[in-house]
């Protein structure tokens, strides 16, 4: 009818120092009958905490002991990054980056993001922005980072709580990680004689072969590759873009020329048959929207010669020697 820890420190000194706790400590039981005494531990260092209880009965002169373990444990979640790079994207495009969570506790741990909403702005973060992690499971955040802007540079940070289940206020220490990603556009102004967008030929006689100069300038922070495109086979045998295709430096502005040489007569008033290509050199990624065609027009013919009158030409009485004009 009584129970109690192991002899040999004082009453206070067990309460302050042993995690275990006895409710309650003393209780008597008639005949046939039982009752029931609740233990707790409340370890107050992570690591095995080891004790005897001991159950003494009246009248009887060997207590009952009864060994209790215990493990003390804390919330601790790794995170597998200090630093996330999204590095340059271009706008109309995503990159994805991981962060990885791990439990490495025997216990239950909740985490979440803080400051969602305003992060959300920022990135789409999945699958979940706040959870529960099982003794020693891992879990992988997915932020994806899509550019609202053709030219932003973002630098911010992403902070995750990390606490007990159960609400004791047993908390991890907030983890930050920083970001980084720099949203770019690939800006380029083409010229086609003057005459800005539009491809204007003009008149060319068949056989011959009509020269358009043309200019390209990037204007954007990063290197491009271009290539010209035209749409119909048709055309594509005719025409020829001149000059040097390598990747066009920011602010060069590079002078090329448009060769026409028709085989046969043909007509075309602003077509949309030439496309420029862009992406970026380092990363390969493609402007996208991709720019419109260039309207295209263009009027090869062969020379016409009348003659009149056709036929019946009469010079009429000549004399010989003598020259006569009609």
């Amino acid at each position: 009818d009584h129970t109690g820890r192991k002899k040999g420190a004082s009453k206070g000194a067990l309460i302050r120092e042993n995690p275990f706790f006895v409710y309650p400590s003393e209780v008597s039981l008639e005949g046939n009958s039982c009752s029931t005494v609740h233990l707790w531990c409340f370890p107050k260092t992570e690591g095995d905490v080891r004790d005897t209880l001991v159950l003494w009965v009246r009248d009887n002169p060997t207590p009952a002991e009864i060994p209790l373990v215990a493990r003390g444990a804390l919330p601790k979640v790794t995170v597998d990054a200090d630093y996330l790079q999204f590095g340059r994207v271009l706008f109309g495009h995503s990159v994805s980056r991981a962060l990885s969570l791990k439990n490495a506790s025997p216990l239950p741990a909740r985490w979440s993001l803080l400051n969602v909403d305003a992060l959300q702005k920022l990135f789409k973060v999945g699958p979940d922005t706040e959870g529960t992690l099982e003794a020693f499971e891992e879990l992988q955040l997915l932020f994806t980072f899509s550019p609202t802007q053709k030219a932003v540079s973002l630098q911010t940070r992403v902070s995750i709580r990390i606490t007990d289940v159960d609400g004791t206020g047993q908390a991890q220490e907030t983890k930050t990680i920083s970001v980084d990603a720099d949203a770019y556009w690939i800006d380029v102004a083409t010229d086609f004689g003057g005459k800005g967008k539009t491809i204007d030929i003009g008149n060319v006689r068949v056989g011959e072969t009509a020269e358009l100069p043309l200019s390209i300038t990037n204007k954007g922070k990063f290197p491009v590759k271009f290539a010209f495109r035209v749409k119909s086979k048709v055309l594509r045998s005719i025409l020829t873009f001149h000059g040097p295709t390598a990747d066009l430096a920011p602010g060069e502005h590079r002078r090329m020329s448009l060769r026409c040489s028709p085989q046969r007569e043909m007509d075309f008033c602003e077509a949309e048959e030439v496309f420029l290509d862009l992406q970026d050199a380092e990363s390969g990624a493609v402007l996208n929207p991709a720019l419109p065609p260039f309207p295209l027009s263009l009027h090869a013919d062969f020379n016409y010669v009348s003659l009149l009158p056709a036929r019946g030409i009469n010079f009429g009485p000549t004399e010989s020697g003598k020259t006569h004009s009609l």
